[in-house]
């Protein structure tokens, strides 16, 4: 039997490839590392942006609260429910 230079052959229509489409190669892979390097930094952005929606939900329910209870106090009558955390200075 006859041995068939299937290995060389193959690696010879490799070589011809890689060095006639080395450009549209080169190319694919940096529009893929340009893709992926998109991805990231467009996911770091809505990360940052989930945490300050988060921190802003926080204050707002702090507040919230806050003017609920000093609604409670007014209603029963004790001034900090009108002044809240900052009362006047007593006039002598």
């Amino acid at each position: 039997m006859r041995k068939v230079p299937g290995g060389w052959v193959g690696a010879a229509v490799v070589l011809v490839l890689l060095v006639t489409f080395w450009a549209l190669i080169v190319g694919t892979v940096l529009v893929g590392i340009a893709a992926w390097g998109t991805y990231k930094l467009v996911g770091i952005g809505l990360a940052r942006r989930r945490d300050r929606l988060t921190g802003q939900r926080a204050t707002a329910s702090g507040l919230a609260a806050r003017a609920q209870i000093q609604h409670e106090q007014y209603l029963a009558g004790d001034a900090r429910g009108v002044y809240g955390e900052y009362q006047p200075v007593p006039l002598r």
